[in-house]
């Protein structure tokens, strides 16, 4: 974009060079003058080959200022093909978005530069030479504290409880619990299972509540088979079997039992093993077993509050020591920097992804490099344009009067040596 500095420094340039070359041409006609006053006074062979070149050199400067001057300006009032800018406006405009579009920023053109451009040197150089690396992590470090200050956990908990509750909802248990209960089923397992019961069983079974209830029981049971049987009640007293008896007998078989457990071997291991492996297996393939289990899941859902233990979550995260955060995040941002300066592939990974996001960008959005020339130069004033191609142009112009100044000098000095040798030829 051009800038009111730029538009003054280069006035300045273009009037400087004005003046010189002004000078120039004073010069070039007092030289003439001179010369053509010492001619008359009867001067010799460099008398004429000097005045001939003053004069060669002031007709080629008068004549380079006509033609720069007639590209921006009305020459002495001249209009006749003269204020060739003001008067071909139009077409020099659409001759320079032709070239601007067609040619120096043409789409083909620009790609094969951006293609040629290393991107991730320049994005090495810019971290380790230019400070790059400490801008980067100021923008970042700034970001992250702002946003876990003004972090709203109360919102973020109400929005992710949804999406929690919803996505456990979805989920099918029954996969789940065939698994399970495969894994329980497992010979290991089982033993595992069986065994830790013992421990558990021997003292519920055989402590003074159980025991008690198990002597109400036999005490009934024995009445009933008794009744009104003499016989039966006599074959109970004959063989000494009370109650406490039958219930002595019933633990020893009981303590037997749990021992079997504990050691994992004998019938009543071989038992309960093949019994657990049985139900296991039915509860498997058991479809109310899977359908209390979705009901249970419905309910416990609709009733869990989740976004209490979000909300807690994310505050035990928010308020921890910002001082420890940013040590972490510097820590964390120093080892990817320094990875990526002697990762290759990393780099190519750069150097390809932003090369194909120019491209694609480049080509999407092209047609604002010509919409964007055509207004501002359509913006411009007869006068701004003028002003502004002066700006541009007009310092290399004014360069040409000098130079025309210069080789209409030579040119006229080289013709009066070829006409002076000439005239010594023919006499």
């Amino acid at each position: 974009m051009i800038t009111i500095d730029d538009t003054r420094h280069g006035m300045e340039e273009a009037t400087t060079n004005s003046r010189r070359a002004t000078w120039v041409l004073a010069g070039c006609a007092a030289g003439a003058a001179g010369m053509t006053l010492a001619d008359y006074a009867g001067g010799g062979f460099w008398t004429g080959l000097f005045q001939h070149g003053f004069l060669a050199a002031t007709v080629g400067g008068l004549a380079d200022w006509y033609a720069v001057t007639a590209i921006f300006h009305k020459p002495l009032g001249i209009g006749w093909r003269t204020d060739i800018l003001r008067k071909n406006r139009p077409r020099i405009m659409g001759a320079l978005l032709d070239f601007v579009t067609g040619d120096l920023l043409n789409p083909e053109n620009i790609v094969n530069d951006l293609k040629k451009q290393d991107y991730a040197a320049m994005l090495v150089r810019y971290l380790t030479e230019r400070g790059g690396r400490d801008r980067l992590f100021a923008v970042l470090d700034t970001l992250i504290v702002q946003a876990v200050r003004g972090f709203d956990t109360e919102r973020a908990a109400t929005a992710l409880a949804g999406p929690v509750r919803d996505a456990m909802a979805a989920a099918d248990t029954a996969p789940l619990l065939r698994q399970a209960l495969r894994a329980l089923d497992a010979p290991l397992c089982r033993a595992r299972s069986l065994k830790a019961l013992a421990p558990l069983l021997r003292p519920v079974l055989l402590g003074d509540e159980v025991q008690a209830l198990l002597l109400k029981h036999i005490t009934a049971m024995r009445e009933a088979y008794e009744g009104k049987s003499v016989g039966r009640t006599a074959m109970f007293s004959a063989l000494a079997l009370t109650d406490e008896k039958i219930l002595q007998m019933a633990d020893n078989r009981l303590a037997g039992w749990l021992d079997e457990l504990e050691q994992g071997e004998g019938e009543a291991w071989d038992g309960l093993n093949r019994w657990l492996s049985e139900k296991l297996a039915a509860a498997a393939e058991d479809p109310a077993l899977f359908s209390w289990l979705e009901d249970r899941k419905a309910r416990q859902l609709a009733a869990f509050d989740f976004a209490a233990p979000v909300r807690e979550r994310l505050d035990g995260i928010r308020q921890q020591d910002l001082t420890d955060w940013r040590a972490a995040l510097r820590n964390w941002f120093d080892a990817i920097i320094d990875e990526f300066q002697t990762r290759a592939d990393w780099q190519a990974n750069v150097n390809a992804w932003l090369r194909d996001f120019l491209e694609q960008q480049l080509l999407a959005h092209y047609r604002i490099i010509p919409e964007t020339v055509e207004a501002y130069l359509s913006h411009l004033s007869d006068d701004e344009l003028i002003e502004l191609a002066e700006t541009r142009v007009a310092d290399d112009l004014q360069m040409i009067r000098i130079n025309g100044s210069v080789v209409g000098a030579f040119v006229g000095m080289a013709l009066y040596l070829l006409v002076s040798a000439l005239e010594r030829m023919w006499g």
